[in-house]
């Protein structure tokens, strides 16, 4: 049962990433904001609803058509984490387990660089994360069940449901 739940979740999220990036192909300076669960997701934007519920059927014929690429967003905050991940082993790794202050001053370049290195590597590392581990682009059985929107704080809160 938890694994058909992080699925779920799983396909909801490329759903999400799917629509926010047909949004901004059509609305490139609107902001977007989404937030996945097994339910469904929940978008935050400033754009009213009759212009965000027609791409989200968009991006779900889109990806059901096999365009997985949507699936991946630059924005996702699985990049934060993997990057946050990164850097912190590269830390420990550069910095090593001493707590002699001088040894620390020592390793600090080793430490700059092992981050850079992990910085260099994030992007992709959290891309393919995206790809095969926090979303999953197979959606050929997914239907949206139903869209409520309202106002919401500077903007509107779109919530989809899926089944």
């Amino acid at each position: 049962m938890l694994t058909s739940l992080f699925n779920r979740v799983r396909r909801n999220h490329a759903l999400e990433h799917a629509t926010i990036n047909v949004l901004t192909q059509h609305y490139p300076h609107a902001q977007v904001m989404g937030l996945s669960d097994f339910g469904g997701f929940t978008l935050h934007t400033s754009l009213r609803a009759e212009k965000v519920v027609p791409v989200i059927d968009q991006a779900l014929a889109r990806l059901q058509a096999g365009e997985y690429n949507l699936r991946i967003h630059p924005n996702c905050g699985t990049n934060l984490v993997v990057t946050a991940i990164m850097t912190s082993l590269a830390t420990v790794l550069g910095m090593g387990a001493t707590t002699d202050p001088r040894k620390r001053l020592e390793r600090f370049p080793q430490a700059v660089l092992l981050n850079v290195i992990a910085l260099l590597f994030a992007r992709p590392v959290a891309a393919w994360v995206q790809a095969n581990i926090s979303t999953d682009a197979d959606v050929s059985q997914m239907h949206i069940a139903t869209v409520t929107t309202g106002k919401h704080r500077h903007g509107y809160r779109i919530r989809v449901y899926t089944v």
